[in-house]
């Protein structure tokens, strides 16, 4: 008698993928993972959207050929319908309220679930634009509730919801994002070539990762780190990313009299061997929806220093334990930190045990757990 092998479980991801960013990054690597354990994956996109997976599976990669939300939601309903996939994901705003809104049509939809990566409700980026702040309030409370599962990056994500915005009947699920594999350490070991961190260094070096916008907050990082040249007069500041805000840096550097201390050699493909090699790792954000650097420092062994901001940081970091939190927007306050760190006066802890909920495979599972979906290939696991 034949048996026939378990058909492949099929997970839609839609969006409207651009840039390679951290989103597509922790989903290249879930990706990864489910096609390993006998999942079959497609990327759907709208507007400008690419497919982008670039790793080594064979990933179709479907355009709806469409921009609005009208004509998004009909074209996604029709492929779903069509496809008649396991589970279909989402992990940006509106990609999330078109997504969910293929439940209102006709027919039985597999398992739609959202996710959130930004901290909508905490995020200063709307202070100047309270109602567009308001409306994706609104969208939420409208259309989440009809998905058959939400999550959040972080739980400071989900609480900020939650508390001030009084989101009910969505179904909440924290999974942290799953973004180390044991790449990163093969990554690491390539040359920086930066003559402030080779092997003979003449000063501790400071490093950042992250776009240069106001979000990062690089210049509360520039005049703190004004404060640790007085104390530390050999140190140097290494400052890795591009965005709107660089000629602004580079003014303040000149301002503050510290252009030579300081480097800002743009974006990196590999910044770990920046990370791996720095003495501290620093991280100014003003908010964040988790705070993906930290965790890649934590997985290099670099001692961390990171602002108190919504949300993440806290998270990741054990409430301190596993590095050095101070106020966001304080430069006193975080030279005192990295200072701290220098002298040598970081936390000491169990770097596996920090970073078990940040790897590939611990998310990937989370995800098909939540999703209801039993891969193939792979024994039943529940995490802890």
């Amino acid at each position: 008698m034949n048996v026939k092998p378990p058909q492949a479980p099929l997970i839609v991801i839609f969006g409207s993928f651009r840039d390679h960013g951290a989103i597509q990054d922790t989903l290249e690597k879930m990706i990864d993972k489910w096609v390993q354990w006998g999942c079959k994956v497609e990327i759907v996109s709208f507007r400008e959207g690419e497919g982008f997976y670039s790793g080594p599976y064979p990933i179709q990669h479907v355009h709806l050929k469409v921009r609005h939300r009208i004509t998004a939601t009909i074209g996604l309903w029709v492929y779903l319908r069509r496809k008649k996939p396991a589970a279909a994901m989402a992990c940006t705003h509106i990609a999330n309220t078109i997504l969910a809104s293929t439940r209102s049509l006709p027919g039985k939809s597999p398992k739609i679930v959202l996710g959130i990566h930004q901290n909508y409700a905490d995020s200063k980026k709307n202070d100047s634009r309270p109602l567009k702040q308001k409306n994706k309030i609104r969208e939420i409370k409208k259309h989440y509730p009809s998905a058959h599962g939400v999550i959040t990056v972080s739980h400071g994500i989900r609480e900020s919801l939650e508390k001030k915005h009084q989101t009910e009947g969505i179904n909440f699920k924290t999974i942290y994002n799953g973004i180390l594999t044991d790449k990163i350490h093969e990554l690491a070991t390539q040359n920086p070539n930066h003559s402030w961190l080779q092997e003979e260094k003449s000063g501790p070096v400071i490093v950042t990762a992250g776009r240069l916008t106001e979000q990062k907050d690089q210049k509360t990082l520039l005049e703190a780190f004004k404060i640790v040249l007085h104390r530390a007069p050999s140190a140097r500041l290494i400052i890795l990313g591009e965005g709107n805000q660089r000629a602004e840096l580079e003014e303040l550097a000149r301002h503050l009299k510290i252009s030579q201390e300081v480097d800002m050699p743009g974006h990196k493909e590999n910044p770990y061997p920046y990370m791996e090699r720095a003495d501290v790792f620093a991280l100014s954000s003003r908010w964040e929806g988790l705070g993906n650097v930290l965790i890649e420092a934590l997985a290099l062994s670099t001692p961390v220093v990171a602002t108190d901001c919504p949300s993440g940081p806290r998270e990741i970091l054990a409430d301190g334990c596993y590095g050095t939190l101070v106020p966001p927007g304080k430069p006193e306050a975080l030279a005192e930190g990295l200072l701290k760190v220098l002298q040598g006066n970081a936390p000491q802890f169990d770097r596996n045990e920090a970073i078990e909920k940040f790897r590939a495979e611990y998310a990937a599972r989370e995800y098909l757990n939540f999703m209801g979906i039993t891969p193939p290939n792979s024994r039943p696991w529940t995490p802890e």
